[in-house]
């Protein structure tokens, strides 16, 4: 009989592994986009989680979606869209739904000059919001006027970028022929509705060819930190608002460990929970951290969410001796001692959503990020939570194979430093047959627990 039970164990193909160290206890996950308090009005910024709070140069996407003025094929009158009173302009797209885009003036300039410092990246990468006009141009074929300015996202005559300042009359023309796609923070907009007979570009009389080039475009408003900015969306029958604050978001900001200790090999998964971060509304962002203790660093868009170089001609001029003016405070930077007691426990690798040079450093044409970088990787669309970890749960933090027990690491982001400790735990076997007697042939369960074992708390792990 023993010799029967030697066979059924070793002919066993499924061994249940017990994930005891699994995903620590209320850390975030993917969160879903809050459900919007109205029928037809949904604004990116709008989120329980964190109080409809945004920052800095953060881009918002206002949608109206309403079945009165959904037709593509037939002329239909704009949503009255305003923010703050003043209008905000929309354009109908392919689906039927209206679009626009706003953010803060001074937030968006000073990102903007930031990307455009000399030899630093190229057109369309880093926080590059296009070319500025002033609200008196006529650039794009519709009136701007209740805006202090608009960001498109192609090259102007006569318009500026990177520049603190903008003109009211500011800009002339679109670049004839030779365009350039200059936005980066709105990278995955609907298409405008093309028209046809009686029905204009967008629907808003907006010419081929700035729908074409110019869209999208990010009207500009000036806001007060600390002060309250309402969108509202002036329908027949009754108006439908949502109420924003713009203003720092700290507060907000938590890394979250997948458990408290790690054997070796073990993927580390770190979870960031920061709204600030979430710059495009469209898309997923992507942030990478020089993280050495006395050197932090960070930029913005290096990899795209596919984990692809965002420019062969160079990346995003750090941002981070511009923190303070991006609205940031403790927030915006991360730090990781790789060896916090003189013995190395953690280090960098690669994964989807980013790749080390054989220096361990990122190469991007003639720039490279040292320090130690880290990429994360926004979860899903406008969520404001990023991961360590790639769509296959593979992090870019993993802990060294040979890692002694007891000694630890440490990832700090928002001025609270967390633990990464080398733990190992103890083993069993559970075989569980079905009633007393267990006969040849007869299949049983064994269960095997064994945290070491657990090397990613992400994903499903054989034996």
């Amino acid at each position: 009989m023993n010799n029967e039970i030697g066979r059924k164990i070793t002919s066993l193909t499924l061994m249940t592994i017990m994930l005891a160290s699994a995903f620590a206890a209320g850390a975030p996950s993917v969160l879903p986009q809050a459900a919007a308090a109205n029928a037809n009005l949904f604004v990116s910024a709008e989120n329980s989680q964190f109080q409809n709070y945004f920052a800095g140069p953060q881009v918002i996407e206002v949608v109206v979606i309403d079945s009165d003025i959904k037709d593509t094929d037939k002329g239909k009158g704009e949503p009255d869209v305003t923010i703050n009173g003043n209008k905000l302009r929309m354009a109908q797209a392919t689906d039927g739904n209206w679009y626009g885009y706003f953010a803060d003036r001074a937030q968006a300039q000073t990102a903007d000059s930031i990307q455009a410092s000399v030899g630093k990246g190229g057109n369309g990468t880093g926080l590059d919001f296009g070319t500025f006009c002033g609200r008196s141009s006529n650039v794009l074929g519709v009136s701007v006027s209740q805006t202090v300015g608009v960001a498109i996202a192609t090259n102007v005559t006569g318009g500026t970028n990177g520049l603190t300042t903008i003109s009211d009359s500011q800009c002339i023309t679109l670049a004839g022929s030779a365009f350039v796609d200059l936005n980066n923070v709105v990278r995955e907009n609907k298409t405008l509705n093309r028209g046809g007979t009686g029905v204009g570009i967008g629907q808003i009389g907006l010419s081929s060819l700035a729908a074409a080039k110019a869209w999208p475009f990010i009207q500009l408003y000036n806001f007060n930190p600390t002060g309250n900015v309402v969108v509202q969306y002036n329908k027949g029958g009754g108006v439908q608002s949502t109420t924003l604050k713009f203003d720092t978001v700290d507060q907000f900001a938590k890394l979250d460990l997948d458990r408290t200790s790690y054997p070796r090999s073990a993927q580390v998964q770190a979870t960031l929970t920061d709204i600030q971060l979430n710059i495009d509304p469209t898309d997923e962002d992507s942030w990478t951290f020089g993280t050495t203790p006395s050197n932090a660093t960070v930029y913005y868009g290096v990899f795209s969410e596919d984990g692809a170089l965002a420019a062969s001609n160079g990346i995003s001029s750090a941002l981070t001796g511009n923190r303070t003016n991006l609205m940031f405070e403790d927030n915006g930077l991360m730090k990781v001692n790789l060896a916090a007691q003189s013995s190395t426990v953690l280090a960098l690798q690669d994964n989807a959503d980013s790749v080390l040079s054989s220096r361990g450093t990122v190469d991007a044409g003639s720039q490279t990020i040292s320090n130690q970088p880290v990429t994360i990787t926004e979860t899903a669309p406008n969520v404001g939570v990023f991961g360590t970890y790639d769509e296959s749960d593979k992090s870019v933090l993993i802990t060294t194979s040979d890692a002694a027990r007891g000694k630890s690491a440490t990832i700090d982001y928002n001025d609270k430093a967390q633990s990464i400790t080398i733990g190992f735990g103890f083993a069993s076997v559970d075989i569980k047959p079905t009633d007393a007697e267990w006969n040849s042939g007869e299949e049983i369960p064994v269960t095997v627990t064994d945290s070491d074992a657990n090397k990613n708390s992400r994903a499903d792990e054989d034996l």
